[in-house]
Order: C-alpha cells, then sequence, then structure tokens
C-alpha cells in the first residue's frame, strides 16, 4: 500500500493519481477552484451544453 504524503490517503499503487482534499459537490464549487483559464473554458462548455440538452441545468 501506498499514502499520500498530502491527504493520507492509502492507494494499491504506488504515486497513485488522485485528489488530495474534499471533492467539490456542485458543478458550480468546481469551476470556482479552477484557474481562470480553466475556469473560463469550463464555463462556456457548460453553456453549450445547457443550450443543446433540455432539462440541464
Amino acid at each position: 500500500m501506498w499514502k499520500c504524503p498530502k491527504c493520507g490517503r492509502e492507494f494499491k499503487n504506488t504515486n497513485q493519481g488522485h485528489y488530495c482534499g474534499k471533492a467539490p459537490k456542485t458543478v458550480d464549487e468546481y469551476t470556482e477552484q479552477q484557474i481562470p483559464e480553466t475556469k473560463e473554458h469550463i464555463t462556456n462548455l457548460r453553456n453549450i451544453i445547457k443550450k443543446c440538452v433540455p432539462g440541464v441545468s
């Protein structure tokens, strides 16, 4: 078992990729955690999805 030195979680694989910290509960919360350049792309993509898929919020 490998233990992440940042968050303390244990994994089967050494240096396994994962998210350290509390996972966002909403798309808005996730978007807010991103750097400005990424935030812009995510917002644009989300707007496209909202226009194309009825009922998506």
